[in-house]
């Protein structure tokens, strides 16, 4: 169903911000357990933080809507995904300050 596609796809997102910031520790020399470098890596790092926090709550809303609305409703969740890979991607090209947002 909807909700077996869209629960996969979030775990691919997870999974591919999970990559980057590998990559991104690589690149900057970040060696774990440390969470702050380059400036580069913060906000890598941060962004793939932002998807992980908002993923559970993320998916007892998903998969709540699927036992009490129409299973055809769920594709709407895919945005969740889209719009995260989009944040993530213009969140690492360059820092927003809440300032900007409001």
């Amino acid at each position: 169903t909807s909700r077996e596609v869209t629960s996969i796809s979030a775990i691919w997102l997870l999974s591919h911000f999970a990559w980057l910031v590998g990559k991104s520790r690589m690149k900057h020399k970040v060696m774990p357990p440390a969470v702050t470098g380059a400036p580069e890596f913060d906000r890598t790092f941060r962004a793939q933080q932002n998807c992980v926090e908002f993923y559970p709550i993320f998916l007892t809303v998903l998969w709540t809507a699927g036992w009490f609305f129409n299973q055809g409703k769920h594709f709407s969740f895919l945005s969740w995904t889209e719009n995260h890979f989009v944040l993530r991607l213009s969140y690492s090209q360059s820092p927003i300050s809440t300032a900007d947002l409001m």
